[in-house]
């Protein structure tokens, strides 16, 4: 179980298990079964799939009707280039398709009130829709399926339809000699949003910061791109250019910011001696092997204390975020727990009996950029009393997506689940608030880097309290 593996440049927090519906969960809207399909149901076969799925799994339940309509206006984005349009008002859904030099062939299909009690007359409009679109200008029913999922997906603005022509383009997973931005991104109140660059990498050189809103991918509106797209879009060959449009809070408009593509590495955890004995562990993503590491330097010996740096840290293995939290706190510990619509998924994970830090003085630096398994970290030993934060409030990650196989090899990545710290503390959307707040300087020094400057201020104290 995890967020992903930020072993790569755009990431957002994923969930791998690939748990499908449960039969436990109720659900509006039935599974497909010929006793309630209409005449031509067959035509929705994988939609209805998809769409029961995320009607029973999603954490945010909702109901037929905005769903349909997601989906309905999908096929109007994905397919516009093929003469398809698909105008949705409160009365009616109006599909259309215009071939080369022909006037346009339009089909208007009434929307009753919505009646809970009658989800399928809702789906008996996109089937009918399906059935107008089919075969004009060559549209195959795989291509008004894909458009509909995808559409049904933006339901979930952290979600996204892997289909069998992108399967092994998952967020996170890359081929060695991807070159691309640098951009670890996500999507918040509807628009494209930077969780933060990777250190070094070309976004972070051009100046792009945690926070940041991407509005354009050369000039082109993210207002309606997904987030597999927008990531996609970043990507190419190495030494190609892209330019983000960006927007920052204290701007008064967006500015372009051009970027030259790179292959991107990230390394998991990195460290380096400071002064009286302090170490400052960078831990940079959560991968299988990142507890190991961080207990490698921990073990080397000399060290009074330890530095645990998480900014631009945006998540990764959820069990790698727990291991690293064990390695400083006591036996039995709650390091976070989750809760998600299907109730038999909740989880709690507690530290077990190993090798542990649990005296040695630490402080856990912290920005904007830190997220998702990294605040899992922050907050656990923030509730425990185990190490104050300092640096600025984090990002604010709780969601957790799982990837939800269909029935034709394809996938829904959904959010299934959110996850809280030890004290029952949220931080969706506002992020862990630190104890010690200080803003960032520019450089790499610790004479020039305000936060850390703080740390091993804050961490002299704490050693020299232990050793009176």
């Amino acid at each position: 179980m995890r967020f992903h593996t930020l072993s790569v440049v755009v990431a957002v927090a994923l969930l791998t298990s690939c748990a499908g519906p449960s039969p436990e969960t109720r659900s509006p809207l039935p599974p497909p079964s010929k006793a309630t399909a209409p005449p031509d149901y067959r035509l929705l076969k994988g939609f209805t799939e998809a769409l029961w799925i995320v009607q029973s799994q999603y954490i945010e339940g909702l109901e037929t009707r905005p769903l349909v309509i997601h989906a309905l206006r999908g096929v109007d984005r994905q397919l516009k280039s093929r003469g398809v349009g698909v105008a949705v008002t409160d009365r009616a859904v109006i599909v259309s398709h215009r071939d080369a030099g022909a006037a346009p062939e339009t089909l208007t299909l009434p929307l009753l009130p919505p009646d809970p009690n009658a989800p399928m007359e809702d789906v008996d409009v996109v089937a009918r829709a399906v059935a107008f679109l089919e075969g004009r200008s060559g549209l195959g029913l795989d291509e008004v399926r894909d458009a509909l999922i995808h559409g049904l997906m933006d339901a979930d603005p952290e979600g996204s339809y892997v289909d069998l022509k992108r399967q092994f383009e998952i967020p996170g997973v890359a081929s060695p000699d991807l070159a691309t931005a640098g951009l670890d991104i996500t999507r918040r109140a509807g628009t494209l949003t930077v969780i933060a660059p990777v250190d070094g990498a070309p976004a972070f050189r051009a100046g792009v910061q945690p926070g940041d809103r991407i509005v354009k991918i050369d000039g082109v509106s993210t207002t309606e791109v997904s987030l597999p797209d927008a990531m996609r879009g970043m990507r190419g060959k190495p030494g190609s250019k892209v330019t983000l449009t960006v927007m920052r809070d204290g701007w008064t408009e967006a500015r372009d910011i051009e970027i030259t593509r790179e292959p991107v590495r990230v390394l998991a955890v990195q460290s380096q001696d400071l002064t009286d004995g302090i170490t400052q562990i960078k831990v940079r993503a959560f991968q299988a092997q990142t507890a190991r590491e961080v207990l490698a330097r921990l073990e080397k010996g000399g060290m009074k204390g330890v530095i645990l740096d998480l900014r631009g840290n945006a998540g990764g293995v959820l069990t790698a975020a727990v291991e690293v939290s064990e390695i400083f706190l006591d036996e039995g510990r709650l390091v976070a727990y989750t809760e998600s619509r299907v109730k038999k998924h909740d989880q709690r994970f507690t530290t077990t009996a190993k090798r542990v830090y649990r005296s040695i003085p630490m402080v856990v630096v912290v920005n904007h950029g830190t997220a998702a398994g990294a605040e899992i970290v922050a907050g656990a030993l923030q509730d425990w009393g185990r190490a104050q934060l300092i640096g600025t409030r984090t990002f604010g990650r709780a969601s957790i997506q799982t990837f939800v196989p269909l029935s034709d090899g394809t996938a829904l990545r959904l959010t299934t689940s959110e996850w809280f710290t030890p004290k029952g503390r949220s931080v969706r959307g506002k992020g862990l608030a630190p104890d010690l707040m200080v803003d960032a300087a520019s450089g790499e020094t610790p004479a020039r880097d305000a936060q850390l400057t703080a740390a091993v201020a804050h961490l002299k104290s704490l050693i020299a309290r232990q050793t009176r």
